[in-house]
């Protein structure tokens, strides 16, 4: 009946922080991988952005109860053009936006095609950032074949696991690899 504090194993929950890639090259997949983090948001308490040239938050949109939500990200990313900058939008986010909450339990999901218009190398630079704060990363691309650009390439190794979200079937066969 009485345990010792430090002989209970504590469970704690993953913080997972959601990166959706809303560039021109995503706009077809854009809609369903926001509908997927929102739902994340609601569920399991994910902090969402979403990046293009630059990284912002969009978490509180997540939770609001609107038709409009997609109008109002929409706004939030208006103006980015020039190319998606994936490693700066990571770097980002790991020096700024979630510095003091990254960590052994945290999960970033990067949700893009991979095609970035960084230096090759920088992708990798800040997926090693990411994973010396103990991170783990996930990839979501979205096509069936893993994105062939340089970048992404470089970088797959400091990923943990790298998986197509074409739609439902692969968020559900998703679930095995992601712990």
């Amino acid at each position: 009946p009485l345990a010792p504090a430090w002989q209970v194993r504590r469970t704690e929950r993953p913080r997972l922080f959601i990166l959706v890639d809303v560039s021109r090259s995503m706009e077809s997949h854009a809609a369903f991988c926001l509908r997927m983090a929102r739902a994340f948001a609601r569920e399991a308490d994910a902090r969402v952005y979403v990046f293009h040239t630059r990284l912002a938050e969009v978490t509180p949109l997540m939770h609001r109860d609107s038709a409009r939500v997609q109008e109002k990200i929409n706004a939030v990313t208006a103006g980015f053009g020039g190319g998606t900058r994936i490693a700066a939008c990571l770097n980002e986010f790991a020096q700024g936006e979630a510095r003091a909450q990254l960590g052994r339990h945290s999960r970033v999901w990067v949700v893009s095609d991979g095609f970035d218009t960084n230096a090759p190398d920088a992708l990798a630079d800040a997926l090693r950032s990411l994973r010396r704060r103990g991170a783990r990363i996930a990839w979501f691309h979205p096509t069936r074949q893993a994105p062939l650009a340089q970048a992404f390439g470089q970088a797959r190794d400091l990923m943990h696991t790298c998986l197509p979200l074409a739609g439902l079937p692969d968020l559900r066969a998703a679930q095995a690899h992601l712990h």
